[in-house]
């Protein structure tokens, strides 16, 4: 398993070019990590990742061993990136390969758990 860190993943996010602002809230139920989102340089569309943790609600959503993560653009309820915006492509993709260069399996949706 990989180990979600969020102000560090919010941290590097930024650096990501394209990115305009990184944002956290709390987790969104008993399985999530804390929520990222990040907004796209000239897009009106976003994207979210939040890390699936397979404990019960953990005692440090912040901080936590996960199995995966999920990365999308809220676009559709099967996740994943569906905009046609190429600017917010170009994040979702280097989003992604920042995850699997570190070892996080990624997602199109948690619901691909269940």
């Amino acid at each position: 398993m990989a180990q979600w860190n969020t102000k560090q993943i919010a941290k590097d996010l930024k650096l990501i070019p394209g990115v305009e602002k990184v944002k956290i809230y709390p987790p969104g139920g008993d399985v999530d990590t804390d929520n990222i989102i990040v907004k796209i340089k000239g897009a009106d569309d976003s994207l979210f990742v939040s890390g699936f943790d397979d404990e019960d609600d953990p005692a440090n959503p912040s901080d936590v061993d996960v199995p995966f993560i999920e990365l999308t653009d809220g676009l559709s309820s099967d996740g994943g990136l569906n905009s046609t915006d190429k600017k917010v492509a170009r994040v979702y993709i280097e989003i992604r390969q920042y995850f699997l260069n570190r070892a996080f399996y990624v997602v199109n949706t948690h619901k691909a758990y269940f």
